[in-house]
């Protein structure tokens, strides 16, 4: 798994490696020398609050794209 620049800004599926799923904007990447894991992290706004996953801990991450019905 790799945590990618691309993904700040944009809605995305996390499957975590226990197997649960987290929906939410990506809003914070941080790279191996900021992290306690050593690892890079991905930040996302879940449940009123930012969720910090390490690269370890996913199983995956699909970008969500966005439907316009107009």
């Amino acid at each position: 798994m790799i945590i990618k620049g691309e993904y700040i800004g944009k809605e995305v599926k996390i499957t975590a490696a226990d197997g649960l799923i987290y929906v939410g904007k990506v809003v914070e990447l941080s790279g191996p020398e900021e992290t306690e894991s050593g690892g890079p992290e991905i930040g996302i706004n879940y449940a009123g609050g930012i969720t910090m996953f390490s690269e370890s801990e996913l199983e995956s991450i699909e970008v969500i794209e966005k439907c316009n019905n107009n």
